[in-house]
């Protein structure tokens, strides 16, 4: 029998129906997740798909098997037989079937996996009500050592107080000690600045009498000698105050130990704890008895170093009075060396205004011969344009080298290279004086003789020639004298500014020194005047009350 596409489609609907209504029992039973699902074939597909991943949910399952059947609807649009569409529904029905009847294994699966949950709950809850009861036990146990702890520090408390207690008198052991350090400090101190003003009473002693110092040190070493008594009194104080605690400290310690055997204790381990504490305790004790016996001697050892470094300030003030001396006779030897110094600066501004003045000399007669080279160079100016180019190039260059090379050394190797070129310069002016008048007395010679000798003629108009040839080369290094001069002139402006700046500079040397003459001489006025305002007798006292 053959059946109309509607007729199927009435069929599919009811299917998908049956599909819903199941769908929704499993939901509202058992709500749970699907292990495995499977899809839908495609329209040119007769295979089944990969089925779904675990835990699916069923929701999801349902809107799926929906897709597949809207996909189904919109594929009975397409033009094809009953009998295939018909074959094609039963196929998905198959699947749909398929699929709901793995949900229901699912299901079982999940009811067994549930049973086991529950069974595992319940001995759970059986462990718990375990649990409480170790918790209660534990609890009264801790309140047990709660109250043993409570024991132990109060015996803790009293024993921490005992401590504080020895901890205060070391306290003061401590501070005593640091006062002594304190005191040892502001002496090193003390003797520091001693140091320091030794070197400005150095200055300030140069017309002190010897006699007056000798005075001085005797009263300063009678007064440092009753310095030390008062402190060999002091130190004695606080011994027998360090001693007078001490003996305090032992008698609490006896009644403390007879107050400990007095109370008897429950437990063996407390008693061993308070006979470690004793033990402990005197340790202590002896510890601060080496401690006030090794501070007593370290005190003993200081009164032996002030005693040397007494010992050192009277040998610095026997030092100070031989410095003193050479000090004098160093003030005599510079005043002679003044005045070398001031004879040498004359004689070298002499000297110095004497050069001077030959440079000046030496730069007029070379002002006079670049004169006569001027009178020269008008006729050679076609010949000089095209050297000019090469003349700025050398300039550059030159400055360069000025940079580079030590401007004496310069001015004179151009000064040397100058007289050599002077002196060829007088040569060839000989030379060409010379040839002038050869040629003179050739050319009269010449007219005289009107003879036809054509040979002659020739040999004459050769040597004309090579007189020419050679008054051209002599013209050529007459130009190359020309621009030597002209680096020479600049030379000369940069060695007279040079001069000019050291001479300032020599200028401003001797300001300074007059004004450091006038500066040391102002210092000798203000220490001849502290000198005097000074006691002969104040100065060292004052020194000594300090230390």
């Amino acid at each position: 029998m053959k059946r109309s596409v509607p007729q199927v489609k009435e069929q599919i609907a009811g299917c998908s129906k049956l599909l819903k209504d199941t769908s929704q029992i499993f939901t509202s039973s058992n709500n749970y997740s699907v292990n495995s699902s499977m899809n839908f074939l495609d329209p040119t597909c007769t295979t089944l798909k990969s089925p779904r991943s675990k835990n699916f949910p069923t929701e999801l399952l349902l809107e799926s098997i929906e897709k597949d059947l809207k996909e189904l609807d919109d594929s009975f649009a397409f033009q094809w037989d009953d009998e295939l569409s018909m074959i094609y529904a039963a196929k998905c029905l198959k699947q749909a079937t398929q699929k709901i009847l793995q949900e229901k294994k699912d299901s079982h699966s999940l009811s067994k996996t549930q049973d086991n949950y529950d069974s595992k709950y319940l001995l759970l809850k059986k462990l718990e009500t375990q649990l409480k009861i170790k918790e209660k036990n534990l609890h009264d146990s801790e309140k047990n050592l709660e109250q043993e702890n409570v024991r132990l520090e109060q015996l803790s408390q009293k024993l921490f107080e005992e401590n504080l207690k020895i901890k205060a008198e070391k306290t003061i052991i401590e501070e005593s000690y640091a006062k002594i350090n304190e005191e040892n400090l502001k002496v090193g101190m003390q003797m520091k600045k001693l140091d320091e003003k030794y070197a400005e009473i150095i200055g300030a002693l140069q017309n002190y009498d010897i006699k007056e110092l000798a005075q001085t040190a005797i009263n300063s070493s009678i007064y440092n000698k009753e310095g030390h008594q008062e402190f060999d009194i002091s130190l004695k104080l606080e011994l027998e105050k360090k001693a007078r605690r001490l003996e305090e400290f032992e008698q609490e310690l006896k009644e403390r130990e007879n107050r400990i055997k007095n109370t008897e204790y429950s437990q063996g381990e407390l008693a061993e704890a308070l006979q470690k504490t004793k033990k402990e305790l005197k340790k202590l004790a002896k510890k601060q008895e080496d401690q006030i016996r090794n501070e007593a001697l370290a005190l003993s050892q200081k009164k032996l170093s002030m005693e040397a470094k007494e010992r050192e300030l009277d040998f610095k003030v026997s030092e100070l009075n031989r410095e003193l001396i050479n000090i004098e006779n160093m003030k005599n030897d510079l005043r002679d060396c003044k005045d070398k110094i001031i004879n040498e600066q004359q004689d070298f501004k002499e000297n110095y205004s004497v050069k001077i003045g030959e440079l000046i000399k030496a730069h007029e007669m070379l002002g006079e011969k670049l004169k006569s080279i001027a009178e020269k160079e008008e006729k050679l100016d076609s010949s000089l344009n095209d050297a000019q180019k090469k003349h700025h190039e050398l300039e550059e260059k030159d400055k360069i080298l000025q940079k580079i090379e030590k401007p004496k050394e310069k001015f004179e190797k151009l000064r040397m290279e100058w007289e050599d070129m002077q002196s060829d310069y007088y040569e060839r002016s000989l030379a060409l004086e010379i040839t002038e008048k050869s040629l003179k007395d050739k050319e009269t010679v010449f007219l005289l003789s009107h003879s036809n000798d054509n040979e002659g003629l020739a040999a004459f108009h050769k040597e004309i020639n090579l007189k020419i040839d050679f008054l051209h080369k002599e013209e050529q290094e007459m130009l190359r004298i020309q621009k030597f001069s002209a680096q020479l002139k600049e030379d000369n402006e940069i060695t007279s500014s040079l001069l000019h700046k050291m001479h300032e500079d020599l200028i401003k040397q001797q300001d300074e020194f007059f004004e450091e003459q006038e500066n040391l001489k102002k210092r000798k006025e203000t220490l001849q005047i502290l000198i005097k305002s000074l006691d002969p007798e104040g100065s060292l006292a004052s020194s000594s009350s300090k230390v």
